[in-house]
């Protein structure tokens, strides 16, 4: 559990992220899909890289420069993703939504992601916590999109 009031572990967990992180690097797998994430209001450049298969999130991985904020929820949601269904990738996204935006959230299923608890208070680093979480959330709601034209035609 993660103690959201813990200033340094909050911290912690974004540099460990942002300096170590675990999912970054493209694979170019030929069946994945990509998407490129451009910052309005900064440098910030990431592309995301998705392999699904059918209704699961077999992997996320994310190239780019982007600063500390970014980074890490990027990373961190690669983790938190992997191996969920569509819905429940889904359902991850908009609890973290709610958070960076200070609506009602889950905590426990925030896990990792509680540490940009204090982010939605910075509106300048709101843009940064969400650059990646917008591009995952096209990337998944387009698969289900296209999982529903699927089924349709079967």
């Amino acid at each position: 559990m993660y103690d959201k009031n813990d200033k340094i572990m909050m911290r912690q967990i974004i540099m460990q992220h942002f300096l170590e992180p675990d999912h970054k690097g493209l694979v170019n797998d030929l069946a994945a899909i990509q998407e490129l994430q451009s910052s309005s209001t900064c440098s910030d450049e990431i592309t995301l890289e998705v392999l699904f298969d059918k209704n699961i999130i077999s992997f996320v991985k994310w190239s780019g420069t982007s600063c500390a904020i970014s980074s890490a929820s990027t990373d961190i949601l690669a983790e938190q993703l992997h191996n969920q269904t569509l819905d429940k990738g889904l359902e991850i996204l908009t609890n973290y939504y709610n958070l960076i935006s200070n609506q009602s959230y889950s905590e426990e299923s925030l896990e990792e992601l509680i540490a940009f608890v204090n982010v939605g208070k910075q509106g300048n680093r709101v843009a940064c916590a969400l650059l990646g979480a917008n591009g995952l959330k096209n990337l998944i709601s387009k698969q289900k999109e296209l999982n529903h034209e699927t089924f349709k035609t079967n």
